[in-house]
This record gives C-alpha cells, sequence and structure tokens, in this order.
C-alpha cells in the first residue's frame, strides 16, 4: 500500500506541473534487466511510472450513471 501511496502522489505531482504520467506494471516481465540498469540487483520491482511532456489533452469521459446503484436514498 505504501507504493500505491507514492505513486499516487507522483502521478499527482507530475500532473500539477504540467507532465503527463502513468502507472504501468507491463514491463515487469524485464525486471532483471531494469533493475540491473538502475542498479537495484535483488530489489522487487513493482511498477514503473514514465513521465513526459503530454502532446494533447484528453476530453474528459461522460459520467456512467447507470453503473451507481442507490441503496435507499433519493
Amino acid at each position: 500500500m505504501s507504493t500505491a501511496a507514492a505513486v499516487q502522489i507522483l502521478l499527482m505531482s507530475a500532473y500539477e506541473v504540467g507532465l503527463g504520467a502513468v502507472w504501468t506494471d507491463g514491463i515487469l516481465f524485464k525486471e532483471q534487466e531494469i533493475n540491473e540498469y538502475v542498479g537495484l540487483e535483488g530489489k522487487k520491482l513493482v511498477c514503473a511510472v514514465p513521465v513526459g511532456v503530454p502532446d494533447e489533452t484528453p476530453r474528459t469521459p461522460p459520467r456512467r450513471t447507470d453503473r451507481i446503484k442507490w441503496m435507499g436514498f433519493d
């Protein structure tokens, strides 16, 4: 959970300064190579967070109200 909290703060901080970032675990098949490259042999790679300057601003998708169930509240 501490990793999730740290990554969340990193993602929000990147957004705050106008950068784009995304949590990804799709590169874990290269865990050993990445750990060797950054000098962290013997550690567990949990995720990677690429950060960069976005070239577009995607539109916010509409809310899906059909997925909300109200439990007796009007």
